[in-house]
């Protein structure tokens, strides 16, 4: 049994899935006209599919192989046709990727931050200690409040 295709770039898929749509692009169409589909993030390779026609619309397969190997988060993507010498864009967007739950995710630094810093408030709050360091500074009972709206912002960042 073969994966659904769906219609249309997703709004979203989850890393380590295969991701099948087709694309009717009136314009430009697949009779005359390649198309290669484009995922981009800051701080990472982009990730280029050419597209395989089927006749005026075009298929576009993310493999499981290639789409886990891209980190979770917001991904920018493109439609790239061309023909001969000329190149357009079709479409653009964003486009969600989800983290793989069949493999452990990566711990990002404000996560390991956030873990030290409830540690550090931990100590502070339960009497054990006088004083902690965190994040190279020490702080002592007085400085809890300056302690606790980091927290905030280390959680909003990691959730």
């Amino acid at each position: 049994m073969s994966l659904a295709v769906t219609v249309g770039v997703p709004s979203n898929f989850e890393a380590g899935n295969t991701v099948k749509f087709s694309e009717a692009l009136q314009l430009y169409p697949a009779s005359v006209w390649s198309m290669q589909f484009v995922l981009s993030r800051a701080g990472q390779s982009p990730v280029a599919i050419a597209a395989e026609a089927d006749g005026d619309n075009f298929l576009v397969t993310l493999s499981a192989e290639q789409s886990a190997a891209i980190a979770a988060g917001v991904w920018n993507w493109a439609e790239y046709v061309s023909a001969g010498a000329e190149r357009a864009t079709a479409n653009s967007g964003t486009i969600t990727v989800g983290q793989n739950l069949a493999v452990t995710a990566p711990v990002t630094v404000a996560a390991a931050m956030l873990a030290g810093l409830e540690s550090a408030i931990l100590k502070l709050t339960s009497g054990t200690d006088k004083s902690v360091n965190f994040n190279g500074q020490q702080f002592e009972k007085k400085d809890l409040n300056e302690l606790l709206k980091s927290r905030t912002l280390l959680k909003a960042e990691v959730y």
